[in-house]
């Protein structure tokens, strides 16, 4: 015992910073790395969470905005997937997925429950929902202009400010007060997409825009070409086409019937645009 006193002692009999000093040094610079560690770590398990959380609400903007659209093909409100609509347009995530690249997914979301709330105006919780989505969709067209001129053969810019426009084009049947400004961009960006561009990549969905912004005899024939040409492609081209041709009727109507059949069976669509299409057809 006498000579561990005499070890490192610091005058009082006790174990003082001789024995202990580097081991002290030694544990707080280890302490410190430690919580350095940790910090960085729970920045890239909080940016991992984050990008989780935004996959999982982008997922159900698409999912259930298309069960939600095929419901209303069958004549009535999907009511899960209004729910799930509920809850994701609830979520902080939608509004930065539609400031960026999914902007798209959430544009058309907003555009899809806003149609469906046209055809049930009597149902009190859908149509609160699209005024939110729409008001929300109507705070990002300044922005959405502002790329679309910057990059006009950019699809997801195209789409996004194409259900932006669509979506303020239902708020008089909503009963939604737009702003004044509003109208502006939104007439600007109709030119824009509307415009043909020389070699454009974006030809089918120029015919579309022109279809059900600023539709005539000579968008008519536009349409129908592209529709016997088989050149309607992908989800949003069809569900678009649909709707036009739906509310053009006539000629452009019955050549549209005439060829979904093969336009649906000749490539690989989501389930829930074949049935809205089919009961289209069944009008």
């Amino acid at each position: 015992m006498e000579a561990l006193k005499e070890i490192g002692s610091d005058g009082n009999g006790g174990l003082g910073s001789g024995f202990w000093g580097k081991d002290r040094r030694f544990l707080t610079n280890l302490q410190k790395q430690t919580s350095l560690r940790w910090a960085a770590r729970s920045k890239v398990r909080d940016k991992s969470r984050d990008t989780a959380e935004q996959s999982r609400v982008m997922y159900s903007l698409e999912r259930n905005s298309w069960q939600l659209l095929a419901g209303s093909g069958r004549g009535r409100v999907d009511m899960e997937a209004l729910t799930g609509l509920q809850a994701a347009w609830a979520s902080p995530w939608t509004q930065e997925i539609l400031k960026g690249s999914g902007g798209w997914t959430a544009a058309r979301s907003a555009w899809i429950i806003s149609e469906t709330a046209r055809d049930f105006p009597d149902d009190q919780e859908l149509n609160l929902l699209a005024k939110q989505a729409v008001r929300s969709v109507e705070e990002q067209l300044p922005g959405l202009v502002q790329r679309l001129k910057e990059a006009p053969e950019d699809g997801g810019a195209y789409y996004r400010t194409f259900y932006a426009v669509l979506c303020i084009g239902n708020a008089d049947a909503l009963k939604l007060k737009i702003k004044r400004g509003t109208f502006t961009y939104a007439d600007e960006a109709a030119s824009l997409l509307m415009k043909k561009n020389s070699g454009t990549r974006l030809e089918t969905e120029r015919i579309l825009a022109e279809a059900l912004l600023d539709p005539t005899q000579k968008s008519d024939k536009a349409l129908i070409s592209v529709l016997t040409e088989q050149k309607v492609r992908g989800d949003d081209q069809v569900m678009l086409a649909g709707f036009a041709a739906h509310e053009r009727g006539s000629r452009v109507w019955r050549i549209f019937r005439e060829e979904c059949p093969q336009i649906t069976s000749a490539q690989p669509l989501n389930g829930h645009v074949v049935v809205m299409v089919n009961g289209l057809n069944s009008d």
